[in-house]
């Protein structure tokens, strides 16, 4: 789990440096063409390194309706979010594009429920160490992607690091997640149990997302801007491992992969929410305060301050989810290695 957490958490931050040596480079265009080789690469790596498991087959039937339509719910979400600022919360075009994202979403999980062969059978749902351990880690998410979201765009319009730089200067939090995920985040779990750890790490994140959010213009980098993103790294490869363990301690064997599935949906979901949910709301306090009179600077860094702030209160109900949802007797269950080992097998 761990590594899994090094390469997906690790490599957003390393992507942040090497976007901005892209951008800086070349130029914006880049950071999209750059996906093009590392794509037929990843697919190429996949086709002659993965192991075929086997399955049901394509003769099962495909759900190409639940597809669809839970794809099509998401995007009308986001979508109802990001042009929230420019039509109002109020107004025909957000409600109306808003209905439509809950009535899709509605005709998905009505769909699942009849179809023999679902994309995704509603009887995981039943999993409440899943449901659980999934909200606090998508509560945990917002804390993340804010500082890589909101934190990249303070280094730049308030600090003036060009692209170079905001990459380094969040090589900390990179950092952060390959010392913990090389055998740290292993051992607390070995002694504090996986719930316990997951508080810890969300705690360490509480603590990096105030330190952002508690600065200024005049804020040096050294040492409350080092230390922010590096104790989120922290934070979050201490969290993430034991909250997947615990999601998914007591699926079914023959469920795993459709466990594993639904824990990785639900922080790309918090993910895409987080981004559009924080950058509206940032724009939206910059553009208050410009209207009464307020400095660029002074502007952006409110509106900075705000999503932080959000962003804050997220992680922290993450912990109290955890703490209150997420069920102690599955600190028995995940310390056995060889469970474990078999779930992220199949």
């Amino acid at each position: 789990m761990s590594v899994y957490i090094l390469v997906s958490v690790g490599g957003g931050a390393l992507g942040l440096l090497l976007g901005g040596v892209l951008t800086q480079v070349l130029s914006w265009h880049w950071i999209f063409f750059v996906n093009l080789p590392t794509g037929v690469a990843t697919a190429t790596a996949g086709a002659l390194l993965l192991d075929e498991n086997p399955g049901i087959g394509i003769r099962a039937g495909v759900d190409i309706g639940g597809a669809v339509l839970s794809t099509g719910g998401l995007m009308l979400t986001i979508y109802t979010i990001v042009t929230s600022t420019q039509y109002g919360w109020g107004s025909a075009h957000t409600i109306g594009f808003g209905a439509a994202a809950v009535m899709v979403l509605v005709s998905f999980f009505v769909l699942e429920s009849r179809l023999s062969n679902p994309i995704m059978p509603l009887r995981i749902l039943d999993s409440k160490g899943l449901g659980s351990s999934s909200l606090a880690r998508g509560l945990t998410v917002v804390g993340l992607y804010s500082s890589l979201f909101i934190g990249v765009q303070m280094f730049q319009r308030i600090l003036h690091f060009d692209a170079i730089c905001t990459g380094f200067a969040f090589m900390p939090q990179a950092l952060g997640v390959v010392v913990m995920s090389f055998g740290a985040t292993a051992w607390i779990v070995s002694r504090l149990g996986p719930k316990a750890t997951a508080l810890v790490g969300i705690g360490v994140s509480l603590v990096g997302l105030a330190l952002l959010a508690s600065s200024n213009p005049a804020t040096g980098y050294f040492p409350q801007l080092f230390f922010a993103p590096l104790l989120i790294g922290v934070g979050a490869a201490t969290a993430f491992p034991p909250l997947f363990t615990i999601g998914l301690a007591d699926i079914p064997r023959g469920d795993a992969g459709l466990g594993s599935g639904v824990a990785n949906v639900s922080q790309q979901v918090s993910a895409a929410i987080a981004v559009a949910v924080l950058g509206v709301t940032s724009s939206g306090r910059t553009s208050s305060l410009l209207a009464h009179g307020g400095s660029a600077v002074n502007a952006l860094a409110g509106g900075f301050r705000l999503a932080f702030i959000i962003a804050v209160s997220c992680v922290a109900l993450a912990i109290v989810v955890t703490t209150v949802l997420v069920r102690s007797r599955v600190e028995t269950t995940v310390l056995s290695v060889e469970p474990a080992a078999e779930l992220i097998e199949v």
